[in-house]
């Protein structure tokens, strides 16, 4: 059963937003409309095909990096400094912001200056934070489009989207330094919208590295089985579908993270005003449902255990987190694998704490340049991946892809005709695959794709010798 979207589709500033969409020339096949018993969203007037690309690369109305990527990404157009090649630039006043060259701090400066002035006297702002300061001093035509989206409902949010969502304003009133009710008022309206509708922005391997506000986006209702999905370029956000869809239907995409376990979809859909009873989201009323093996225990774990092991799971996630993010790989590989003993005997090797555990170590693994055992670890994730995923899935896909390069390098490395015959298989299907869901001029599929022809002229050349 699809998520009830009532509450969301019938506010009030959706008839505007779909003058907005109008207005921008965002034209056929792609209407917005109301439909019976279904409030409005986002339907195509004619048949489309897997892969095929409804949205083009949009830009965000404001944007800003999480705190622990900064100096790593470009603060306005998010290119890493890996893409790069070459050191980012500091803005020499607040030292807080870096850019990769300096058409991009120009650009950046109408939203910056606003923060630079703050950051230069406090070390830290969250992403939330700054993404709030960005947007009261939006103007014009952005000011419109901001203004068109909807707040959410402070009595639909979790404990802890609520907290988070009370800290970020009180947050920018410390900085501010202001008591004034208007700007309170301003900031509290501010802080809500991007709660409702921030969309993450991730790197090609599907890590968040920032927040954005996308108007368009706002009008893509959720399914738990969606057809369509929207991808990072960038900063920019590209829609494409993921399923064959047909003339009349609704294109829909989904919010949430394809690991998070039924209860955690349950609260996260009840901030959105959504009440949903798929097997994903309900798996009480579907006993056979493959998704209870993400919350679940080992038969003979009691819930006790089952609790205190995932209590203790999401705290070494924490502290294992920390140590790489401090470079220290050896200490970070030790908590990792003790805390993945400490499951084995009583979490299901599927469960939600085990795979993103499982997802660490293959970083670990990485940071150490240890490939052997980085390619097992990212190929104990197929099986969950392939299991929770839908046939076509960005998560999958950049998997797929990162496993094929892993196999590569081990088959340049050890010279090994077989492991790179193997790379081909798996490379060839990560290309099909990033082909359909960021498509062919993505610079990642670009990028996929010019290593597929490096390693077929390498399996040639060692063929021929």
């Amino acid at each position: 059963m699809a998520a009830q979207q009532d509450e969301r589709e019938q506010a009030p500033g959706r008839p505007r937003v779909r003058r907005w969409w109008q207005d921008n020339g965002i034209c056929p096949p792609l209407a917005v409309k109301e439909k019976e018993g279904r409030g409005g969203g986002v339907f195509t007037t004619e048949d489309l095909k897997c892969g095929t690309e409804v949205l083009p690369p949009i830009a965000p109305l404001a944007c800003a990096l999480m705190s622990d990527v900064r100096g790593c990404y470009c603060d306005y157009c998010f290119k890493s400094v890996e893409d790069c090649g070459k050191p980012l630039r500091r803005c020499s006043r607040c030292r807080f912001a870096y850019y990769c060259s300096k058409a991009c701090q120009e650009s950046d400066w109408r939203s910056h200056k606003h923060e630079c002035r703050v950051t230069i006297s406090k070390a830290w702002l969250s992403v939330m934070m700054r993404l709030v300061l960005r947007c009261m001093h939006i103007q014009g035509k952005q000011k419109q489009e901001l203004d068109l989206l909807r707040a959410s409902d402070d009595n639909l949010l979790s404990e802890g989207a609520s907290k988070d969502t009370q800290n970020c304003i009180h947050g920018v009133l410390g900085f501010l330094d202001t008591d004034d009710p208007a700007t309170k008022k301003k900031i509290v309206d501010i802080a809500y919208k991007i709660t409702f509708n921030g969309f993450s922005i991730h790197e090609d391997e599907l890590r968040p590295i920032g927040v954005g506000l996308y108007t368009c986006l706002s009008l893509f209702n959720h399914s738990c089985v969606p057809n369509c999905a929207a991808v990072s370029d960038g900063r920019k956000l590209v829609v494409r579908t993921v399923a064959d869809i047909k003339a009349g239907e609704q294109l829909v995409v989904s919010y949430l993270d394809p690991f998070d376990t039924p209860e955690q979809r349950k609260l996260k859909l009840t901030e959105y005003g959504f009440e949903c009873d798929c097997e994903m989201c309900n798996t009480e009323l579907y006993p056979d449902s493959p998704f209870r093996a993400l919350e679940a225990g080992l038969e003979g774990s009691s819930p006790d255990e089952v609790r205190v092991a995932v209590e203790r799971g999401v705290e070494s996630l924490k502290r294992a987190k920390y140590l790489m993010d401090m470079d220290d790989w050896r200490r970070a590989l030790v908590e990792i694998g003790s805390s993945l003993s400490r499951q084995a005997g009583i979490l299901h090797c599927m469960h939600n704490v085990t795979l993103t555990t499982q997802e660490q170590l293959y970083y670990a693994y990485m940071g150490l340049e240890n490939l052997p055992m980085a390619v097992e670890a990212c190929e104990k994730l197929s099986e969950p991946y392939q299991r929770y995923l839908p046939k076509y899935h960005p998560v999958l896909g950049s998997h797929v892809f990162r496993l094929g390069t892993l196999l590569f390098q081990l088959g340049v490395f050890s010279k090994n005709c077989h492991k790179l015959s193997e790379c081909l298989t798996v490379l060839t299907k990560g290309v099909e695959h990033l082909r359909v869901t960021h498509g062919p001029d993505h610079p990642y599929t670009q990028y996929a794709v010019a290593t597929l022809e490096k390693a077929q002229a390498v399996l040639s050349m060692l063929s021929e010798a």
